[in-house]
């Protein structure tokens, strides 16, 4: 047994002496809300994925508990120091929520048809086209608007979803995107 004892008395030792990152390091708060973001997908993902197949219309409990979880692990990263940027959740919150919508658009669970008498069926409706307060329009640089796609998240134009902007050089304000460098 002696024999097999300074071996693994040994070992322990190099672990020990050897360091290791905790928290507040840069590289453990970038990879911490990496993976946050990642779950946030996910769990977005799983409540819709739930009610197409229920054929239901989503769980906003659901999708509220995924924001929740997100908001609370972003804080709880952050409190934990090192971070290189900070304050960042909601422009990362908005990055993960458009992808998830347009992944949506992407992966639509029905098909676009278009009969012989030129109707076409669409998601919303094309640049200029119908639509209705809340659907999702077919491109994700359109928004539904008073009844019509409208292109937006550009500069001068109406913020997609009511609250994001293309580029670091918009910012969304009053539901239209405005030049961020001004005040």
């Amino acid at each position: 047994m002696t024999r097999y004892l300074a071996p693994a008395v040994a070992i322990v030792a190099l672990f020990a002496a050897t360091p290791t990152r905790g928290a507040g390091t840069p590289a453990k708060c970038a990879a911490a809300k990496q993976k946050a973001a990642a779950v946030k997908v996910l769990k977005k993902v799983k409540c819709h994925g739930r009610a197409l197949l229920r054929a239901d219309p989503v769980d906003p409990e659901c999708l509220a508990k995924a924001e929740a979880k997100f908001l609370a692990t972003w804080a709880k990263i952050e409190a934990d120091g090192g971070c290189v940027t900070t304050n960042d959740a909601d422009a990362i919150e908005a990055l993960v929520d458009q992808f998830v919508t347009d992944m949506l658009v992407l992966l639509p669970a029905t098909t676009t048809t278009t009969t012989t008498t030129t109707t076409t069926t669409t998601l919303c409706g094309d640049s200029d086209g119908p639509c209705c307060p809340g659907d999702i329009c077919s491109v994700s640089i359109l928004t539904c608007f008073n009844g019509v796609c409208h292109l937006c998240g550009t500069l001068g134009t109406l913020c997609c979803d009511g609250f994001y902007c293309i580029g670091a050089a918009t910012r969304c304000e009053f539901g239209h995107c405005v030049d961020n460098t001004g005040p």
